[in-house]
């Protein structure tokens, strides 16, 4: 039997060595649970910026293009406007990073998909204006996609785009302004035994909940709403007017309807959609067309939002020893709308 024996050096050396990497994990163990701790606390204003990831999408013969450098056409989704998902700044965001995705002159045109029943009114103007502006910069063509809804806001931002399909149980329209409900509790409070007292100049109360309501208090708004309404109409009749009418007849058809709703057949002949049979391949199709693309020669992308890193629950343990559990009602959605009270929404 032959025993094979070991010098003090080489014994010595390995002891060394498997004590050093054990100390080596063991650091490494503890600066992976610092970080986890770290970004566990993180609060809001420690989050990074909106940021997306650019995911290949299926070009309309089902393939994947497999060569990074080839000319893109990009996907944006708009679902309810102002809400943490789909708002202006978060497309400002969009804009920042579509430089550091592509390269020069390989961004070649952008869908909009839309099925939104609107929201917002700001972020609704900002985020036409946004893609107007990503028109003329890129000097590409942008097109629009409604699958399901795309009333109200979603109608605004749509003025944005050079065409629009849709499919054909798709429903267009709701083009107006609203603000409420509002609520008066002073009859209420009075009933009770309490009085409210609210000190203001001039014009500084209006529709308060506490204080009484007088004739002219809807009167004080109106301006307001018109005025917006007015925004709104204009920028759809810049961008929409169906062939075959001027500006100003196609306005007093928009001004005749109001907020009506329209099925995609119906919507053609109220400029809210050009191609009411469509499907996301035919328009894609159609895009790539305008962009000068032929043969499945592109990439199709879809610009997908990624939240913020939060452990909702565990961040809540760590903070204060409690878990925290949120319940939403169904269609409850139109609260997280924080950005304005006024909106271009269609009631669901």
């Amino acid at each position: 039997m032959n025993f094979i024996r070991e010098s003090i050096f080489a014994s010595a050396l390995r002891a060394f060595s498997s004590a050093f990497l054990g100390i080596l994990g063991a650091l490494l163990s503890f600066g992976v649970f610092l970080t986890f701790l770290s970004v566990a606390v993180f609060t809001a204003k420690d989050i990074p910026p909106f940021q997306h990831i650019f995911l290949n999408q299926p070009r309309p013969d089902g393939t994947l293009s497999q060569k990074m450098h080839d000319p893109a056409l990009l996907r944006v989704n708009i679902g309810m406007i102002g809400t943490q998902s789909c708002n202006s700044e978060l497309l400002d965001s969009l804009v920042l990073q579509i430089d550091q995705q592509f390269l020069p002159g390989q961004l070649k045109g952008i869908l909009i998909y839309l099925n939104t029943p609107g929201g917002s009114a700001v972020d609704s103007y900002n985020m036409y204006m946004t893609f107007k502006q990503l028109k003329e910069r890129y000097k590409i063509p942008v097109y629009g996609f409604v699958d399901g809804l795309c009333a109200s806001g979603g109608i605004f931002i749509s003025s944005a785009c050079d065409k629009i399909f849709s499919t054909p149980p798709s429903i267009l329209g709701s083009v107006g302004v609203r603000m409420g409900p509002f609520f008066n509790f002073n009859t209420f409070l009075k009933n009770n035994g309490v009085d409210a007292l609210n000190l203001s100049t001039k014009n500084k109360i209006h529709l308060d909940y506490f204080t009484p309501w007088t004739p002219d208090e809807q009167d004080f708004y109106k301006p307001l709403l018109n005025s917006l309404y007015q925004q709104f109409v204009d920028s759809v009749v810049d961008g929409r007017t169906p062939d075959g009418m001027t500006k100003k007849q196609y306005k007093d058809k928009l001004l005749e309807i109001g907020a009506n709703m329209y099925i995609s057949s119906e919507a053609v002949q109220y400029g809210f959609t050009n191609v009411p049979d469509a499907t996301l391949g035919s328009a894609l199709t159609a895009l790539a067309e305008a962009a000068g693309l032929h043969d499945m020669q592109y990439r199709f992308v879809l610009a997908q939002y990624v939240p913020p890193f939060q452990l909702g629950g565990v961040q809540s343990i760590l903070k204060s020893g409690k878990i925290v559990h949120e319940h939403k009602l169904f269609n409850d959605g139109t609260t997280e709308i924080k950005n304005d009270q006024i909106l271009a929404l269609y009631p669901l």
